[in-house]
């Protein structure tokens, strides 16, 4: 089993579901780097499979399942234990989609030697260019001055490390601070580090290529962004219909699982859209969330991020698995043991400050208390026909560059693919938009930051259903 602590998001494997961002699709790229990633004993993936989902789930969806070598056989650094990978109708797409997602945890975990120490200050006194810690959406000034609140302003004199990105407009090289851009940042050597924010991991992405891996990257900070900001702000979120063809896709065997779409609207443009999907059978709740240049491709990736949320919230509902107890055993756990009267929003304390990991918002809305604040959430947007929503553009990385340039945001990239991940081809990045909200566990919310402010400020304190 892999977990990563505080305030992340737990990974959960060792034969189990797996909890985290999922890859819809794939390419030919991909399928050709199986045979020189995957090997039981010597390989970076140690197998990778199909795994048929069960059948309560939407039909069409294909799921495979990477299994990730051990990172601490040769490093500090402890990278997560497996990935999963789904697309619609289409199992090797689905098998190169959980190949990219693991070498995307695999990269992301692997902290490279040699990072610069300075302040913000100091670099900018030298005449580089770096990203300013004061553009970042962080925490407001009320959450610092909170008792036992973990975290650190990050000022532009604070002592931290950096490494080196390239601007995605210019080309110029800009520092980055590394807390950004690796995952595992909070554990290993630089657990000693400042803390100044909790795990960041929206804008990491793998692809065939840089500027594949850089679309991907886009494309979910724009969505983590959108999402954020809209449900917090009590944005309204137009409930969406899908064309007659979609339907019978968002209906399981028996009926007993359904998905809502939801509209997240956003500045840029970009068709966001959340899939709630409602299983009656088990009393689970989840919402998956994508964002594509069309809305059809957006709904579909949304339906298949909630689908694989499903398993996560379905085993932690159930005493057979063990998975809540296991969880919750562990020191330091964020989780609490499982339940048989799901009654776990009392225990995560006011404003759900106990919820310190992304896992914690599926145990919370396996409570039923939790279903009225829910359903009220989205009863406040009408609804709106999916295909009345336009289009953006093409699916390239350019698209999502000129919609955040025309709102005013840059965007940095960093390579971040290990010596043994480039010879396949592949490609991980991490990229950095400042100004744009990351999504965080319940007790440590982006509250910082002007756009909050300026869209109303937080009304909505009731964590999405998402991890």
């Amino acid at each position: 089993m892999s977990r990563r602590r505080g305030s992340g998001r737990s990974r959960v494997a060792g034969g189990g579901p797996v909890a985290g961002p999922v890859s819809v699709g794939g390419g030919a790229a991909g399928v050709k780097a199986f045979g020189r990633l995957v090997d039981p004993r010597l390989g970076l993936l140690r197998r990778l499979a199909l795994e048929p989902l069960p059948p309560h789930l939407p039909p069409g969806l294909c799921q495979a399942r990477a299994e990730i070598a051990d990172s601490r056989a040769f490093s500090p650094w402890t990278s997560d234990a497996a990935a999963a990978g789904l697309a619609w109708w289409n199992a090797e797409a689905a098998r190169a989609a959980a190949v990219g997602e693991a070498v995307e945890r695999y990269c992301g975990n692997v902290v490279p030697t040699g990072l610069r120490r300075a302040s913000y200050a100091e670099l900018a006194a030298g005449g580089g260019a770096a990203l300013d810690p004061a553009d970042l959406a962080l925490y407001a000034p009320e959450q610092y001055r909170r008792r036992g609140f973990p975290f650190v302003p990050f000022t532009r004199d604070l002592q931290v490390l950096w490494t080196t990105g390239f601007d995605l407009a210019t080309g110029d090289s800009v520092a980055v601070p590394a807390s950004w851009v690796w995952t595992s940042w909070s554990t290993g050597p630089a657990a000693g580090e400042p803390k100044t924010h909790g795990t960041i991991y929206a804008g990491i992405a793998a692809g065939p290529s840089r500027e594949e891996a850089e679309r991907s990257a886009l494309a979910e900070l724009v969505e983590r962004d959108a999402v954020h900001l809209a449900w917090t702000a009590g944005v309204p979120l137009p409930r969406l219909t899908p064309p007659a063809w979609m339907e019978p896709l968002l209906t399981a065997a028996r009926g007993a699982v359904t998905a809502e779409l939801y509209l997240f609207p956003n500045a840029f443009g970009l068709p966001v859209v959340g899939a709630l999907l409602r299983d009656r059978e088990a009393g689970v709740v989840t919402l998956g969330q994508a964002c594509r240049t069309t809305p059809v491709d957006a709904a579909l990736k949304a339906v298949a991020e909630a689908a694989q949320l499903n398993l996560v919230a379905r085993a932690l509902a159930d005493p057979q698995t063990g998975l809540a107890d296991r969880l919750a055993a562990v020191p330091g756990a964020a989780l609490h043991p499982w339940r048989a009267d799901r009654g776990y929003a009392a225990l995560y304390g006011p404003l759900w400050r106990g919820a310190r990991d992304l896992l914690c918002h599926l145990q919370l809305h396996l409570d039923p208390a939790l279903h009225k604040p829910l359903a009220d959430r989205l009863a406040t947007g009408g609804t709106r026909p999916l295909a009345d929503l336009p289009a953006a553009g093409p699916e390239t990385r350019e698209t999502y560059l000129t919609r955040l340039h025309a709102r005013g945001f840059r965007a940095v990239s960093v390579d971040v693919t290990t010596s043994d991940v480039a010879p396949t081809g592949l490609r991980v990045v991490r990229v950095v938009v400042p100004g744009l909200y990351a999504n965080a566990p319940a007790a440590f919310p982006y509250l910082g930051g002007r756009r909050l402010a300026e869209a109303g400020g937080v009304r909505c304190t009731l964590p999405p259903p998402y991890a």
